[in-house]
């Protein structure tokens, strides 16, 4: 006897949760000219890239930044809300909010022990991915 489930009845919960996840992220109500005291009140006080980073996501982060368009961003701020996702905030020369970039990692262990972590960054209109092998 075959068994079968609907892929209807797998996935909707997922994207529903998604959905929901993004929805009450208090980085989705960020909008670009906010100033840097709103970002502040939503998302607390920025951390370090330095400090709160291990050294293959700093460079991830800053080579993707390169990159990109932020020719409008003076400064950069980062928020690490847990381990694997990290907001990147750009702010123009008059404090407001000229970018925002999310970056989500993850971690493969391979059977030689070997560890590869995944970058990825998600825009509006595409993403941008690299592998690192640590």
């Amino acid at each position: 006897m075959r068994c079968t489930t609907s892929l209807r009845n797998n996935i909707l919960p997922v994207i529903a949760l998604l959905l929901f996840a993004c929805a009450t992220d208090p980085y989705q109500t960020i909008s670009v000219g906010d100033s840097r005291e709103q970002v502040i009140a939503l998302l607390g006080k920025p951390g370090s890239i330095d400090k709160d980073l291990p050294p293959s996501r700093k460079v991830f982060i800053t080579s993707t930044l390169r990159k990109l368009d932020n020719k409008d961003s003076e400064t950069f701020s980062i928020w690490k809300p847990d381990g694997d996702l990290v907001y990147v905030v750009g702010f123009n020369k008059k404090g407001q909010v000229a970018v925002k970039h999310r970056f989500f990692f993850t971690k493969a262990y391979l059977k030689n022990s070997a560890v590869y972590e995944q970058g990825l960054l998600l825009t509006l209109g595409g993403h941008f991915s690299r592998s690192n092998r640590r």
